[in-house]
């Protein structure tokens, strides 16, 4: 199976095995939290009138809460026998087959961590959050389905998990 491109729809196979990952909500509240703050403190220290701090205020706390809400829930991850399923970094669908998988390098995005994973067809990278729900339970399906010679089942080895 070869990598998808941008706009492509592929066939995927699904496997009886297949499971699905979710973000953290916790560690996207945490973000949204502390982006609020600080949102907060720059209204305070630059003077803007609380009529116009207040409603942007607000504003933009709704967009974060529904910004993550969105992130765990329409975007999962999946690992099966056949491969790895996440997106790329505009919310595409982006899936590899294990035998695809070239590098894997770490991603810091405002504080929240990133896998970039490149295939060796070239195109676009899958982006993985590092901070899903059941991390735990996402190397283990890792380790138990990617051949030996992956480059992300060799990450999962060598980096010590919680």
């Amino acid at each position: 199976m070869q990598q998808q491109k941008l706009g492509e729809t592929r066939w995927w196979k699904t496997d009886t095995q297949t499971r699905s990952f979710r973000f953290s909500f916790l560690w996207l509240f945490a973000f949204c939290l502390g982006t609020t703050a600080l949102l907060v403190v720059y209204g305070l220290l630059s003077g803007i009138p609380q009529g116009v701090f207040w409603p942007i205020f607000w504003g933009c706390l709704l967009w974060f809460a529904l910004f993550s809400v969105l992130l765990v829930g329409a975007f999962p991850v999946k690992v099966s026998e056949s491969g790895l399923q996440g997106q790329n970094c505009w919310g595409g669908a982006c899936r590899f087959c294990w035998d695809e998988l070239e590098r894997v390098s770490k991603f810091n995005f405002l504080g929240l961590r990133f896998l970039r994973i490149t295939a060796r067809q070239g195109g676009l990278a899958m982006h993985l959050p590092v901070f899903l729900r059941d991390s735990r339970g996402f190397w283990e399906q890792v380790v138990r389905f990617a051949p030996e010679d992956n480059p992300l089942r060799a990450f999962a080895t060598r980096t010590p998990r919680e």
